[in-house]
């Protein structure tokens, strides 16, 4: 039989009881829930409501997974995405009413909502601190791939059938086949609502655990994680209050950045090559998978380079590495040390893809830096979303809310102003104040960490 991963710390129980075969169907599992957040890409339709929604919602979902469990709030997001998916195929084929394709747009965006912020707070369940690298590289990997799949996969549906109607099915088909994998496979993990048996049908032992892992707002002084208690509705200003937070908006910022930088550089690429080179549709959309491709290896390649610096870390600090948490430990080096050759390789490739833009280089060109951008801008954005769970323990899926609220708003700012500065500066020096911008703000942030 196959041991628990990773080994207990002596004296203590085991962070969780399951198996690494256990984490490994969770990893698909939580990549392929959170691809929906590309699907306002592959469905150039309505965007800016379904990112409005998107950003908003998880703030009221993600307290509730935090108290009261991952697997329910999951599966009610789900059930009510694939809803939004069936309505709009149903909505195409009967007369195609745009208040009708709003309306099922924003219940997409509804039910997406969750998904991102869930799958942060399962990582931060199963997994002690210096093994969440092997999960979070390709968690963040599956739906950043999906980000840019989304465009090839949308385009060649619509292309082969000419019609969107396929588009939306296609979306309907998986996001239902996701929702029976899920309510068959996904345990539940939140560690406010297991307690550690013989049976496996839950992880941990929280009555073993430091007092700073064990903390939920759900419990009272009285109740032990795991004793049911009377519902109470999660207050949604909580995401705020983590916004606010000196030491954790600098985290934000940090991994916000990355994100609306790369968002902002993706919705360029359309424009960028059907006027340069005259591209049509499907070419444009094939123009992402050379991205795909590194985003997928760079993936497999944050997880045990994270690992690999926090047992270094450790080793310094002469603190043992596998601690079920981070209270004494200097965490915050262990997730940026190194990073100064990723800052700068990222923001590098940026700047030159707005010049080889600008000069109208071959294609290929353009393509191997984007692919470069997308490998480096991925290893960031593990690194970063990793340590924003290291330092809330007690609440992952709550400070993923704040994230993808910040990650929105800078990402809208980001969109607002590309066609503007785009137009007046043209696209080198639009690229390269974006790079500048980001990389100093990013480097001044990582020193005050």
């Amino acid at each position: 039989m196959e041991s628990a991963s990773p080994s207990p710390t002596p004296g203590r129980g085991p962070y969780s009881i399951l198996t690494s075969r256990h984490r490994k169907v969770l990893t698909v599992l939580l990549g392929l829930a959170s691809q929906y957040h590309a699907s306002a890409q592959a469905i150039n339709l309505t965007i800016t409501l379904y990112v409005v929604v998107q950003a908003i919602m998880p703030i009221f979902f993600a307290p509730t997974a935090d108290q009261y469990g991952r697997r329910l709030v999951s599966l009610a997001n789900l059930l009510v995405y694939t809803i939004g998916s069936i309505g709009l195929v149903v909505n195409d084929l009967t007369g195609r009413k745009y208040a009708a394709l709003l309306l099922l747009r924003a219940l997409q965006a509804f039910g997406s909502s969750a998904c991102a912020t869930t799958i942060w707070g399962v990582v931060s369940d199963v997994c002690i601190p210096a093994e969440r690298g092997a999960m979070v590289g390709p968690v963040t990997s599956i739906p950043n791939v999906g980000t840019v799949i989304g465009p090839v996969v949308g385009g060649l549906v619509a292309w082969r059938t000419g019609d969107a109607t396929w588009v939306f099915a296609s979306i309907a088909i998986f996001s239902a086949v996701t929702l029976v994998s899920i309510t068959v496979l996904l345990p539940e993990t939140a560690r406010s609502v297991v307690v550690s048996s013989s049976e496996g049908a839950s992880i941990g032992n929280n009555d073993e655990l430091p007092p700073r892992e064990v903390k939920s707002s759900a419990a009272t002084p009285s109740e032990k994680p795991g004793t049911p208690s009377r519902f109470r509705f999660p207050n949604p200003l909580s995401s705020l209050t983590i916004i606010l937070s000196k030491g954790t908006a600098l985290i934000l910022w940090l991994g916000s950045c990355t994100y609306a930088e790369w968002y902002t550089i993706n919705a360029a690429w359309p424009q960028i090559f059907k006027q340069n080179y005259g591209w049509s549709e499907l070419y444009i959309g094939l123009s992402y998978l050379p991205c795909a491709v590194t985003i997928i290896l760079a993936g497999f390649v944050a997880g045990p380079w994270m690992r690999a610096r926090y047992r270094r870390t450790a080793r310094e600090a002469g603190l043992p590495a596998d601690g079920h948490g981070v209270d004494g430990f200097p965490v915050e080096k262990a997730r940026i040390r190194e990073m100064w050759i990723v800052y700068g390789v990222t923001h590098l490739s940026i700047a030159g893809l707005g010049w080889a833009v600008q000069f109208r280089t071959h294609p290929a060109v353009i393509l191997a830096l984007q692919g470069v951008a997308g490998f480096v801008k991925s290893l960031l954005f593990s690194s970063f979303n990793t340590l924003l769970i290291d330092v809330h323990p007690d609440r992952p899926s709550t400070a993923a809310a704040a994230a993808s609220l910040t990650r929105s708003g800078l990402s809208g700012i980001g969109l607002a102003i590309l066609q503007p500065l785009a137009d007046s500066l043209g696209w080198a020096w639009f690229f390269t104040l974006l790079a500048l911008v980001v990389g100093v703000t990013q480097g001044l942030a990582c020193l005050c960490c």
